[in-house]
C-alpha cells in the first residue's frame, strides 16, 4: 500500500489504539484553535458522523453497524474511518476500523451491507480528476471471518455516474 503523508491511498484495517473520548453533537465534534477569530475557528479540526448503514455480517439474524466517521484537516484534506459494531446485550463491540485515504486519493466513497457481506466503494486513485475527486470506484467486498474482515470475491472498477449500489 501506498502513503500520502500520513493518509492511506486506498485502506487498511487498523487496531483500535487507546481511545480518547470525545461527544458528538448533532453528529460532530469540532477540535477548536484556540483564538477568538471566527474564521480561524470555523477552520479548526472537525469529526463528523457521515452515515451508519446496518445489515447482518455473520448470519446470526442480528444486525451490526458500520458507523462512518470523517476527520477533516480545517484545511481541504480530510480521510475516513469505517467502525463496524456488534451489539451484545445493551454493549457494542468493536469488530473493526478501516481507514481510508483522502476523497481524491483512495477515500471511502460507499458503504453497504449486502447478502451478508461489507460492500465499499472507495474513490479509485487512478482515476483522480485534481487533488479532490475520482471519476471511478473501486469496490471491495469483506466477510467476517475468524475474528477479521477479510476480502471476497475480485475487487470491481466502475464509474461513479453509472455506479450502482
Amino acid at each position: 500500500m501506498e502513503y500520502s503523508g500520513n493518509v492511506p491511498d486506498l485502506f487498511q484495517w487498523i487496531s483500535p489504539i487507546p481511545s480518547r473520548r470525545i461527544r458528538l453533537q448533532k453528529g460532530r465534534h469540532h477540535f477548536y484553535l484556540s483564538t477568538k477569530d471566527e474564521y480561524v475557528r470555523e477552520l479548526s479540526p472537525l469529526v463528523s458522523v457521515d452515515s451508519v448503514t446496518y445489515g447482518d455480517l455473520d448470519g446470526d439474524g442480528k444486525e451490526e453497524a458500520a458507523v462512518w466517521i470523517t476527520f477533516h484537516t480545517g484545511g481541504t484534506q480530510n480521510w475516513d474511518f469505517l467502525y463496524v459494531y456488534k451489539l451484545y446485550g445493551a454493549r457494542p463491540k468493536l469488530l473493526g476500523i478501516l481507514e481510508s485515504g483522502s476523497r481524491g486519493y483512495g477515500g471511502l466513497g460507499r458503504c453497504a451491507i449486502s447478502n451478508g457481506l461489507l460492500v465499499l466503494n472507495f474513490n479509485d486513485p487512478d482515476r483522480r480528476e485534481g487533488d479532490c475527486c475520482s471519476e471511478g470506484y473501486i469496490r471491495i467486498h469483506f466477510r467476517w471471518e475468524n475474528g477479521a474482515f477479510v476480502e471476497a470475491g475480485p475487487r470491481e472498477h466502475g464509474n461513479w455516474n453509472s455506479e450502482s449500489p
